[in-house]
């Protein structure tokens, strides 16, 4: 039997699902799970929402100045939005994409700015 010759080219085809959404995030918080992989969970930081507010009733019976507050926690909150699992491999790939993609826009705006002096 012949052998296959060694495909050139590969294509990639990027399909969103249907729940697929963009997320801003401040940060994120690592974990390693127990069979090896990575876990990370993406937040938002966010001062606290009130759990409730109370006021005065001014005798016009329109809102008076508020009596108490109280929030739903101390401090700051981080609100974690989507958790994300990887292998080590992922993580090790995603993290060098990530650094590549850095770096080229470092020196993008780096160029930028001497092109711009340069006029």
């Amino acid at each position: 039997m012949a052998e296959q010759p060694q495909p050139q080219t590969v294509t990639f085809v990027y399909e969103k699902a249907a729940d697929y959404s963009v997320r801003y995030a401040d940060g994120a918080i690592l974990s390693l799970m127990p069979n090896g992989n990575l876990h990370l969970s993406f937040f938002l930081e966010r001062v606290p929402y009130f759990k409730e507010l109370t006021h005065a009733i001014n005798s016009d019976g329109g809102l008076g100045e508020e009596i108490s507050r109280k929030l739903e926690a101390d401090g700051v909150c981080r609100h974690q939005q989507v958790g994300i699992v990887l292998t080590p491999l992922a993580a090790e790939n995603t993290a060098k994409f990530i650094l590549e993609t850095l770096e080229n826009i470092k020196k993008a705006e780096a160029d930028a700015r001497a092109a711009k002096k340069g006029k």
